[in-house]
């Protein structure tokens, strides 16, 4: 499943919400996933508070490169991105990825 910034906002909300619907049923679920911009992260903990899920979401910060097409691309979107994903207990950071892809 790829939710990235080109996604439609229907696209994201119902990505979202197969995440959510999977986590809620499946008490074992272990879900990792990236996120790349401050919009996906607080749609991912947005989600999470309304469906009232106790556990956090795993997420790594995907780090670009300039000119990529995934990942954070500019240090300004690192460290934007960064204390939301430890502001509130919905999400878990667990590290950052490099993926530097051009076309």
């Amino acid at each position: 499943m790829v939710i990235d910034a080109g996604s439609t906002p229907s696209g994201v909300k119902q990505a979202v919400a197969y995440i959510v619907s999977e986590l809620r049923k499946d008490p074992e679920f272990d879900f990792y996933c990236l996120v790349d911009s401050v919009p996906l992260v607080n749609s991912l903990a947005q989600a999470l508070r309304v469906a009232g899920i106790a556990r956090p979401l795993q997420v790594f910060l995907e780090v670009g490169c300039e000119g990529g097409r995934t990942g954070c691309r500019t240090y300004e979107q690192c460290m934007d991105c960064t204390p939301r994903l430890t502001a509130g207990s919905e999400l878990a950071h667990k590290s950052s990825s490099l993926c530097c892809v051009t076309y």
